[in-house]
């Protein structure tokens, strides 16, 4: 990874990256929704607590200017994130900045999906995905960005492209590549102190939460939580390559 400083959006094509794909800004919008509700409750309340106290006037313009300028440095914080996907890799820009990283680099992306609750009434899914590179940096795609689930499923599929032949190569030479709590090797998948053998593997299902592998006379094996995972989409992808087809498998 390279770190340089830049004043201006890229939007044209990278030398180095090649083809433009996507642009994804911090989610703005939703940043000035969530200030001015972090201005004007403590405000409301300052204005309360402050109404009937004598000589409360600095207090109160003292309280204004502290809870502005904590808002207006969280706001700004957030303001100028941006990822910029293009056909070789993609731009990760934190205020003045951008890191450049090939897909090939990011040994590691993970989902991490939650429902929350805002005083019990506004619902809302949020969705985090990490990202490891092999120089151990460690990045994070989350709601700050606009339009979160199609970057992520963007970065996922690059990602994806990029590491299966170079996983591939390793599981052909015998090694055994780690999907998070679950592993696959030349000989089959391993999980829990236990071993499948390719022979033996039926067919996989993503189902109620979790990645469900059945033999061969489509009895679960093991039911492994997404939780657990890592490169979902590169690990059902060589899970697939290995299912039996239609005719090989019992009725």
């Amino acid at each position: 990874m390279t770190t340089t400083r830049f004043d201006n959006p890229l939007f044209e094509d990278d030398p180095i990256l090649g083809r433009f794909v996507a642009y994804f800004p911090s989610y703005r919008l939703r940043l000035l929704i969530i200030g001015g509700l972090l201005y004007g409750i403590p405000v409301l309340v300052l204005q309360v607590l402050l109404a009937n106290v004598e000589g409360a006037s600095v207090l109160i313009v003292a309280g204004y200017a502290m809870i502005a300028l904590l808002v207006g440095w969280y706001v700004l914080h957030l303001w100028n994130r941006e990822v910029t996907v293009y056909e070789n890799g993609f731009t990760y820009r934190r205020g003045g900045q951008l890191g450049y990283f090939r897909f090939a680099e990011i040994t590691r992306i993970h989902q991490h999906a939650e429902r929350v609750s805002y005083f019990g009434i506004i619902k809302r899914d949020v969705i985090t995905y990490t990202l490891n590179t092999d120089q151990e940096e460690v990045l994070q795609v989350n709601a700050v960005y606009k339009d979160v689930a199609k970057l992520g499923l963007l970065l996922e599929s690059k990602i994806t492209a990029a590491r299966q032949p170079l996983v591939e190569a390793e599981l052909a030479q015998g090694k055994s590549v780690e999907f998070g709590s679950l592993a696959l090797a030349g000989s089959g998948i391993s999980y829990a102190n236990r071993q499948l053998f390719w022979d033996d593997f039926g067919k996989m299902a993503i189902e109620r939460g979790a990645l469900r592998l059945y033999d061969r006379q489509l009895a679960e094996w093991a039911a492994v939580p997404l939780a657990e995972l890592d490169n979902l989409m590169l690990l059902v992808n060589l899970l697939r390559d290995h299912q039996p087809t239609l005719e090989s498998t019992p009725a």
